[in-house]
């Protein structure tokens, strides 16, 4: 989301003392008794005097989020939903739901706290898992005084981990003969062109936004201009000579980056000689590791283990003299829950790109848009009860426009699928891998017609666009986390924070205003690049910080 967070101990709620300086408070899943008279009390204070409140099937704070409790809802199946929830018309939802999909509901995968409103407002309808209308709100929100309390009938950390990491493969799900990342999709016949984990975290930040709580944006400046979007351009040799350096040439011809995997064949070799690696690399592009796990004759659908992966990450050293940092499986090959990123960042290896944006058959679906995952942003596994699920320290980039924009029924171009992937990834400022195998690119003509297409539509909308390779969003997503905005104030019709990053090309801070709109912006008191931006329901400031830690003022106006 790009927000900073912090925990606060009970005993800091109770006295007062945890909630100072703090205009966003997150309550989660409190049990009955966790929620103390004087914690309470606490609460109502600080929201009355302008906090934001936001719980997650809370016990115990009922009174203030405005609600009644009812029953609880308990979940069949980690893995099913146990819900689905609707988004009413209101100045948090605004501009949150799929414009693509209207009629489609959101998810949920946890147990469910039903309340009835006692003086809170409905914002989402709940369902039951049959789809059938439960009569009783999915979130609601409360004004208070100056603040807001917003409460959610369920687990939205549960939710979005299950909808990211999907469900253990411990069959072939999906009947197609392999054990592939597309049968830990939990989102069934639910359509996967809607963003349904990015969605909840759209209307958390509206609700955040309520308190001018500042963001980091999650595409990083192009030089001076403010991007709409970011593609990351990359696809798998599929071990065969000759396509490597002819893709590399041509998308540096368009001006694009590019990022080959490469695949060892059953030697262990690589079709990539070294002269031909120096000038990709020349061209400014990137090399990593197709992981095929073909090469013991393996019988299908199979379980591989770590020895499958370690031997071809030393092997892509030994020759390329380099770690691979984004690698991802020959056919999305998958087993297990996170086990597989597990042994890849054992080996060396920083990030994946094998999650598949929508569920088999078809078994190789190109010309598809999809987020079976759930979103289209770089997200973090977590290790399963064995490794007391903590967060690996490795990033999954889930494909999501794969060989968009032409077709293998005749080698057809279809240009309206390469608009609409333009326009889902300007409208929410997505992260969209733009997946083009290098043999597609050298055999099709429609394949470089629809990456041409691609840049056609950008120009034409007028739009920016931030492209790079996956290893280079691997490094911006990582600094991206540990990026920080801090001592944030208003004062005099001006806008103060500090804004801290350690990315070469700096970051974008965006602030939401209300009505208001920015004049000015600067950066150490010398003038920043900025932008006044309507959307989500109210107008942002997105301003641009340099490397480095610096003092950023925004002057604001009506």
């Amino acid at each position: 989301m790009g927000v900073g967070a912090m925990p606060v101990s009970s005993d800091g709620v109770e006295n007062g003392s945890g909630l100072d300086g703090i205009r966003v408070l997150i309550a989660g899943d409190l049990e009955d008794g966790q929620a103390t008279e004087g914690m309470a009390r606490s609460f109502e204070g600080w929201v009355r005097a302008g906090g934001t409140l936001i719980g997650f099937g809370t016990q115990g704070l009922d009174t203030l989020f405005g609600n009644r409790y009812v029953s609880t809802t308990h979940q069949v199946d980690d893995f099913c939903p146990s819900g689905y929830f609707d988004l009413r018309p209101h100045s948090l939802t605004s501009g949150v739901h799929s414009y693509l999909h209207p009629g489609q509901r959101l998810l949920i995968f946890s147990e469910i706290r039903n309340v009835s409103p006692v003086d809170s407002v409905e914002i989402s309808r709940l369902y039951g898992s049959n789809g059938r209308d439960a009569s009783r709100p999915a979130i609601t929100t409360r004004e208070h005084g100056s603040g807001m309390a917003c409460y959610f009938a369920f687990d939205v950390p549960k939710t979005v981990w299950i909808l990211h990491q999907g469900r253990p493969i411990a069959a072939d799900y999906d009947g197609d003969g392999m054990y592939r990342t597309s049968d830990k999709v939990v989102i069934g016949a639910n359509d996967p062109e809607v963003l349904y984990a990015d969605e909840i975290l759209f209307l958390l930040q509206n609700m955040m936004a309520k308190t001018k709580q500042p963001f980091v944006y999650q595409v990083p400046p192009a030089g001076v201009t403010i991007p709409d979007a970011l593609f990351h351009w990359g696809g798998d040799d599929e071990g065969r000579a000759g396509s490597q350096l002819f893709s590399s040439n041509w998308m540096k011809s368009r001006g694009l980056p590019f990022h080959i995997n490469l695949m060892p064949n059953s030697d262990g070799q690589f079709a990539l000689t070294t002269e031909e690696a120096r000038a990709i690399e020349a061209n400014g592009h990137e090399l990593s590791l197709h992981i095929n796990l073909f090469l013991k004759g393996h019988r299908h659908p199979l379980d591989f283990d770590e020895s499958d992966i370690n031997p071809q990450a030393e092997a892509f050293r030994r020759r390329f003299d380099r770690h691979p940092v984004c690698a991802n499986y020959h056919c999305t090959l998958w087993t297990d829950w996170a086990k597989p990123a597990e042994w890849m960042l054992a080996s060396g290896i920083a990030a994946d790109n094998s999650h598949v944006h929508v569920a088999s058959p078809p078994s190789n679906p190109i010309n598809l848009l999809g987020f079976s995952f759930g979103t289209s942003y770089p997200y973090r596994l977590y290790s399963d009860h064995t490794g007391e699920n903590k967060r690996i320290d490795f990033l999954i980039l889930p494909i999501t426009a794969y060989e968009t924009g032409y077709t293998r029924d005749g080698y057809t171009t279809d240009f309206p699928l390469v608009r609409k992937v333009v326009d889902i990834a300007v409208r929410y400022h997505l992260i969209m891998d733009m997946f083009y195998h290098p043999v597609c690119i050298q055999d099709y003509p429609a394949c470089r017609d629809a990456i041409d297409q691609v840049l056609s539509c950008i120009k034409e909308n007028g739009v920016a666009v931030r492209h790079m390779g996956n290893d280079e969003l691997c490094i911006w997503w990582k600094e991206r986390s540990e990026s920080v905005v801090s001592d944030f104030r208003e004062e005099g019709g001006g806008i103060f924070f500090t804004a801290e990053c350690g990315y070469p090309d700096g970051m974008i801070v965006k602030v939401p205003l209300g009505k208001a709109r920015a004049l000015a912006a600067s950066c150490d008191g010398s003038d920043a690049v900025f932008q006044n931006r309507e959307e989500f329901g109210q107008n942002w400031v997105f301003v641009i910080s340099r490397r480095g830690r610096h003092r950023m003022r925004v002057t604001v106006g009506q």
